[in-house]
């Protein structure tokens, strides 16, 4: 018996600190309201570390070295697969071999 009833004054006491603790934080927002903020404001975002700069002539000249990397891809794209000679001529005979059995026939 004498146990709960310390526990219900405690609880009691707990529930006073509670409303305590919820007005100063009410009255807390109230001013921050006032002041048109609502929240603590938040740090900026570390900016990215800039590049270095390069000059006019570094520029132009990656400019023109990619230039000639593009243009010789563009170039072995348009190039059909080499096909090596000797294959060339196999191929060559037996599509006369083929021709030549088509005519007889």
């Amino acid at each position: 018996m004498e146990r709960n009833k310390l526990l219900e004054l405690a609880l009691e006491e707990l529930q006073r600190q509670k409303a305590s603790v919820e007005q100063e934080i009410e009255s807390l927002r109230s001013e921050l309201r006032g002041t048109g903020f609502s929240r603590p404001a938040a740090k900026p975002a570390a900016a990215a570390p800039k590049g270095r700069k390069r000059t006019a002539a570094e520029r132009k000249a990656h400019s023109l070295l990619m230039k000639k990397i593009w243009a010789a891809r563009r170039a072995k794209a348009a190039k059909p697969d080499a096909v090596p000679a000797k294959e060339k001529a196999a191929k060559a005979k037996t599509k006369n071999a083929r021709s030549r059995a088509m005519k007889e026939a």
